[in-house]
């Protein structure tokens, strides 16, 4: 998702979603290392570590400058406390894929639907995506497209 610093943070009903800072890399440890996160983004690193909080933070803040995407926290509203992490990758057929990740004293709260809608909703309308896909696993897919 590209952003630039005017459009930051984006505000849903109870999140707000920021560009993670330092200051948030021991929660982001903390939450990411747990066993379901890790199992549905095989991607990451396992055990996840505050060095790889550390490093994820710094690569978002580098993608931002240098190509206007990045992943953004998703913190409650009401006193910001992070409650995951959602991104956007786009794609060269004029899609993207988002993935997204829910602290798990956080989930069923209904965040992770709030917390990708409010930046797909963005990247329809000011980057013209005609759809976003996530493909975490068969239980964990779906698709959203621009009416």
């Amino acid at each position: 998702m590209a952003a630039t610093g005017a459009d930051l943070p984006l505000v849903s009903e109870r999140l707000i979603l920021r560009r993670p800072v330092p200051a948030d890399a021991s929660t982001i440890a903390e939450a990411v290392a747990e066993p379901e996160i890790l199992a549905f983004l095989p991607l990451l690193p396992d055990p996840y570590t505050l060095a790889d909080a550390e490093r994820w933070i710094a690569e978002t803040a580098e993608s931002f400058e240098r190509i206007g995407i990045c992943d953004l926290v998703a913190c409650r509203a009401s006193d910001g406390v992070l409650v995951g992490a959602v991104g956007f990758r786009p794609r060269s057929d004029g899609t993207a894929e988002t993935g997204y990740w829910i602290a798990k004293d956080h989930r069923g709260q209904g965040f992770a639907a709030e917390a990708t809608r409010r930046p797909a909703a963005y990247a329809f309308e000011r980057h013209g995506y005609r759809r976003i896909i996530a493909a975490g696993s068969e239980q964990h897919t779906f698709e959203l497209q621009s009416h």
